[in-house]
């Protein structure tokens, strides 16, 4: 499996919000994220960058 750590970037820093996500929804300003159990997240802000090969998903 492929899941994903996503982190919001603000002021050069990095905080992890959710570890091993499988999906995201975005809906405006709001991006959604889910588990593989079914538990989510809600952060706002853009996705400014998704790398795929460190399994890493920035949002500002």
């Amino acid at each position: 499996m492929c899941e994903t750590a996503v982190f919001t970037v603000k002021g050069g820093g990095r905080k992890q919000v959710m570890d091993n996500v499988s999906l995201l929804v975005v809906d405006g300003e709001e991006v959604t994220l889910s588990g593989l159990l079914g538990d989510t997240k809600r952060a706002r802000g853009r996705i400014t960058r998704v790398d795929l090969e460190n399994h890493e998903i920035l949002i500002e």
